[in-house]
């Protein structure tokens, strides 16, 4: 087993050539072989006199034709006390495992020297932290689609992203104002990017909506209503979406007039063996079941398990926040057995004499299709005798 090598690194060519306070640094680190991590491994960057720990983002390019990562992201946040006019610096040693690990698909450690790839004084990545960036919008997306393809009905949901310059942070309830057929709706703030720079806002269309040619955003749609929108060390956001306004999104029209019927978008479970192995006698498999629409549910729908040879019943036990998904339990019982992972056919979520609609009232289409499971590999069963 050869360890992986170090092939390249570099600081990422579209960041400022002067980072300000609340500003991130990432770095990529790529390898000769594809690299599975895990823990959390770090890289020293040196700001001027200082040394500070660039995390492992979680993120990093993946092989198309290989099982891992070929390349590593790390980021650092500038705080207020950091200078380096000459650049950052990062040495040969910069890469650290910080308890984790960093190896190649047959077990092999990887080679953590930087070597030739480390570089001293990166003059387009200048550090001045004695002023905080003022967070301005880089792009604005709408990442929902109709359910049908061809309009989002009644009960539907359209998501919206504002990406800022630098990572941000919102509180209490901004909003985005959208033009629906020359209706001004309010999409609420909901959520925030697992990298911290993108705000994601939500409307749930009325059956009163109408827009033919497709949503608008105007320039001056975001707005605090009473919350805020900051970088990480306090500095207001400049709210103006500019060349990013939407007119007429003609991928994003609106027809309210009938209700969606909710259909199921994926399924997953939640659940895992206390032991890593295997599901014992007395524990609980949770399934989730998600759907295009907000959907209610009521009575005791269940869902099918196929554990070895029997059907179980998985038994309606909760729905998410967000309102979109279901939640399904069942309680493993002595004798059930399963090695290759519990199986869920399409068919096997069931009324039982209760329902699942749309808020609007339209019943769901329960078939799973494509997204029915077979053989979950990480779920076996042992139940023992």
């Amino acid at each position: 087993m050869s360890p992986a090598e170090v092939a390249s690194f570099g600081t990422y060519a579209n960041t400022p050539r002067v980072h300000r306070a609340g500003e991130e640094i990432r770095v990529s680190v790529s390898f000769a072989d594809p690299v599975e991590v895990s823990g959390a491994p770090a890289l020293q960057v040196r700001v001027g006199n200082r040394s500070r720990r660039a995390a492992w983002s979680g993120n990093g390019s993946r092989s198309v034709c290989e099982a891992g990562y070929k390349s590593l992201e790390f980021h650092y946040v500038v705080r207020a006390e950091d200078r380096d006019p000459d650049g950052i610096h990062i040495a040969a040693d910069a890469l650290t495992l910080n308890g984790g690990s960093i190896q190649t698909a047959d077990g092999a450690g990887s080679t953590l020297v930087l070597g030739g790839p480390a570089t001293g004084g990166a003059a387009n990545h200048k550090v001045d932290g004695s002023t905080a960036t003022v967070p301005r919008v880089g792009r604005v997306g709408i990442s929902s689609r109709p359910s049908d393809g061809t309009a989002y009905r009644a009960g539907e949901r359209i998501t919206v992203w504002v990406r800022f310059t630098s990572r941000v942070r919102a509180t209490g309830s901004p909003q985005l104002t959208l033009d629906v057929g020359g209706q001004t709706r309010r999409a609420s703030y909901s959520s925030r990017s697992r990298d911290g720079d993108a705000l994601f806002f939500q409307y749930e269309v009325q059956s009163e909506d109408m827009d033919a040619d497709g949503i608008g955003i105007a320039a001056g749609a975001l707005t605090l209503n009473g919350g805020s929108i900051r970088s990480v060390v306090g500095a207001d956001a400049d709210l103006n979406l500019g060349a990013h306004a939407i007119t007429n999104a003609a991928d994003h029209p609106v027809d309210g007039s009938t209700a969606t019927v909710p259909r199921v978008s994926r399924v997953g479970i939640s659940s895992s063996p206390s032991n890593g192995t295997a599901y014992r006698a007395g524990e609980t498999i949770t399934v989730w079941v998600r759907f295009t629409s907000r959907i209610r549910a009521t009575g005791s729908p269940r869902l099918a398990l196929n554990v070895g040879s029997r059907t179980r019943r998985a038994s309606y036990s909760s729905r998410s926040r967000d309102g979109d998904a279901l939640f399904f339990r069942y309680r493993v019982q002595a004798g059930d057995m399963d090695t290759n992972g519990i199986s869920i056919a399409t068919n096997a979520l069931t009324l039982n004499g209760g329902s699942i609609r749309s808020e609007d009232g339209a019943d769901a289409d329960l078939d799973l299709g494509a997204h029915a499971i077979t053989n979950a590999a990480d779920h076996p069963v042992d139940g023992g005798g």
